[in-house]
């Protein structure tokens, strides 16, 4: 009788244990398969949504707010939810769409979240100089070629201002501070001056002008006493840095003084007791120039939100805010840092990687464009940096800050501001 050996416990084990590895590697591809096919949907879906964003952007003249504007106005039948159960989002200032609900902690402990799936939608890019001495403002691409010189044409008698800062809505309407006059005169992008449309300020210097958002302004408008079709749209508001304390907020329709902040009034009440500088984004955040901090209040300019507490120490001289979650700060030191908002750290945020020296010889403005980079002016030079992305997963707002090549102009800048995106 022929006799059959069985296996004993070691063999069983070996052929247990690569068993359980093929079945191993086979569970590993079947969720990478099933990873990469969820990627290459949200790829194909959010280059749908990119399509729609700029259908949107030819027929409004601005970029929507949120992804669900898409579908309330018909650019969309419904908005679809991400491969990973959560919404799409979009980003204006950097111009992106991605999956933002389900974004990944980053690798290693890092702070910051990466984006499985991605787009973006390049909103186009560019910039306006003003010299203060002159009508001119200056249109340039963000490669520093000058596209456009916009002569300023002043309407009715008040033939001569004097140039302080400006701004720039989404439309390319341009917000003057007239320094002679005290007023806020209104151009359209071809420098024609609205009619009557001007606003009184205050009678101290203005140091800084933001605008808020354009919309229809419902009236006729006219330029050279002739109305315009289609009705114009402008800021519904702006703000004003009166000397070095007052943050001002006016109504462009009414023309009239809404609120007003006075850090010396009202000193540590406010937050702050002298002003570097206004950004209005969401929320209006005021930069102390002597203090540590921002100021963050609503939109009204009444009620103080928070106090964002910053690591610098020796003052501050611009703010620009990247999104409602990351902030670069221009430091009297000529350090350029990037911070988060966090509500959870000591302070209110906290500071990404090293901050960049500046290599300018007196920085004192610095501004923000929809691609991600940041601009730092002085004199007639303007340091260009960008955040290098390190990794295929893209990690939209953690890397290095590194120097562009920097672009030189011919006379010496007062302000520098981008157009859109407010």
């Amino acid at each position: 009788m022929k006799k059959y050996r069985a296996f004993t416990l070691v063999e069983l084990m070996i052929v247990i244990v690569i068993i359980g590895i093929i079945i191993g590697v086979m569970i590993f591809h079947y969720f990478t398969a099933i990873d990469a096919a969820k990627t290459a949907k949200a790829k194909e879906e959010i280059s749908t949504l990119c399509q729609a964003i700029g259908k949107y952007k030819s027929r409004h003249g601005k970029w929507p707010d949120k992804l669900a504007e898409l579908e309330y106005k018909g650019y969309l039948a419904k908005i679809p939810a991400d491969p990973w159960e959560g919404n799409y989002g979009i980003d204006l200032c950097f111009g992106v769409v991605g999956n933002f609900d389900t974004a990944r902690p980053r690798a290693e402990g890092g702070l910051g979240t990466q984006l499985l799936a991605m787009k973006r939608f390049k909103p186009k890019q560019y910039f306006f100089t003003n010299n203060k001495n002159d009508r001119l403002i200056d249109k340039y691409d963000i490669l520093g070629r000058k596209m456009k010189a916009i002569k300023l044409k002043a309407s009715g008698v008040n033939q001569n201002f004097s140039f302080g800062s400006f701004d720039v809505d989404e439309m390319d309407n341009i917000y003057v501070a007239d320094l002679g006059l005290h007023e806020l005169r209104i151009f359209d992008k071809n420098g024609e001056e609205y009619v009557d449309e001007s606003v009184e300020l205050g009678s101290e210097e203005i140091m800084d002008v933001e605008v808020g958002k354009s919309i229809l302004t419902g009236r006729p408008m006219k330029i050279r006493n002739e109305i315009q079709k289609p009705t114009a749209r402008l800021a519904t508001h702006f703000y004003t840095l009166a000397g070095s304390n007052k943050v001002r907020l006016y109504n462009v329709y009414s023309k009239k003084l809404m609120s007003e902040l006075d850090g010396t009034e009202n000193d540590r009440d406010h937050g702050y007791t002298q002003v570097a500088d206004i950004v209005i984004s969401g929320e209006l955040y005021i930069l102390s120039k002597n203090d540590s901090e921002i100021s963050v209040y609503d939109q009204n300019a009444i009620q103080r939100r928070r106090v964002v507490e910053l690591e610098s120490t020796g003052g501050n001289r611009g703010l620009v805010v990247l999104s409602n979650n990351y902030f670069v700060v221009l430091e009297a030191s000529k350090n350029v840092t990037l911070y988060r908002f966090d509500s959870s750290y000591e302070g209110g945020c906290y500071k990404i990687g090293d901050s960049y020296k500046s290599e300018l010889a007196n920085p004192d403005k610095i501004a923000f464009d929809a691609g991600g980079f940041i601009y730092v002016k002085s004199g007639k030079d303007i340091e260009i940096l960008r955040f290098e992305e390190k990794t295929e997963i893209i990690d939209m707002y953690l890397g290095t800050m590194v120097k562009e090549q920097p672009i030189e102009y011919n006379a010496n800048l007062y302000d520098i501001r981008f157009a859109g995106l407010k």
